[in-house]
């Protein structure tokens, strides 16, 4: 299971606001108060909002980190607060042990930790579809969305081998569906751009495409009975061959009129 974001930075990040506090204090800084009490706002926060969402929302620790994260960020919105009102003897015990603060950063921590654990343990696992350099198309962003696109079939994968709720395998589908769209709209606003001879037939692919998804969908909802290894195998050979036979002309395509400017 591969992420887009460090980690480690993000746990050192947190860490470092402290410092940043009593630097703060020390030089009677004005802070951003209200930035700094929203959890969307940081690199960390714009990264469990975005794209991470639709691969490791079935994760435990995932959401916990959320949790975490918006409770972190709501207590070091209040130092802010009170840095800003220059009550910096208040604001100076707001940082000791033992406090809202302080266990909120703790606990953020922990949680950061246990997601790493969590992604560490799962990318261990012999993953059912392997990124490959020959699904390689040499564009960042056709490439990344392929990526994920390929994680989210193996968590269907591992949803359904391991006997997991209807409600967590349902949802698992339904965020595959989601972003497949997403992405085919992207790669459709590419083929407008460049003018793409070949955007009818490639857009009929992706409309084909989505409709087996979405009855694949309906079908589950539906109660209707679902070979795991058949599903899978169905998901990883569309993705495979639309990638090999449609996308790398795509890819070719753009790289040709980027040329060209």
């Amino acid at each position: 299971m591969e992420i887009d974001v460090d980690l480690d930075i993000a746990l050192n990040k947190h860490t470092e606001w402290k410092t940043k506090f009593r630097t703060a204090i020390s030089k009677q800084e004005t802070l951003d108060a209200e930035t700094i009490s929203k959890d969307s706002c940081c690199d960390f926060g714009k990264w469990l909002y975005g794209e991470s969402r639709a691969t490791l929302d079935d994760l435990k620790s995932y959401k916990e980190c959320i949790a975490k994260h918006k409770i972190f960020h709501i207590e070091a919105g209040k130092i802010a607060t009170t840095i800003n009102l220059r009550k910096y003897t208040e604001a100076e015990g707001m940082l000791g042990v033992n406090t809202s603060y302080s266990n909120a950063s703790s606990e953020t921590g922990i949680a950061i930790l246990r997601l790493k654990k969590e992604i560490s343990d799962a990318s261990k696992k012999s993953a059912f579809f392997d990124w490959s350099d020959e699904l390689s198309l040499g564009n960042n962003f056709i490439d990344n969305d392929h990526k994920k696109l390929i994680q989210m079939i193996n968590n269907f994968h591992n949803a359904m081998q391991e006997g997991r709720g209807d409600d967590v395998i349902s949802k698992v589908l339904n965020n595959l569906f989601i972003y497949t769209r997403e992405h085919f709209k992207r790669e459709e606003d590419e083929m407008s751009r460049i003018k793409y001879p070949m955007i009818i037939e490639h857009r009929k692919k992706h409309e084909q495409l989505l409709k087996q998804v979405d009855d694949l969908q309906n079908d589950f909802n539906n109660g209707k009975m679902m070979h795991t290894t058949k599903v899978a195998k169905f998901l990883k050979d569309w993705l495979y061959n639309h990638i090999l036979q449609n996308d790398k002309l795509l890819a070719e395509a753009i790289s040709k009129a980027e040329t060209l400017r």
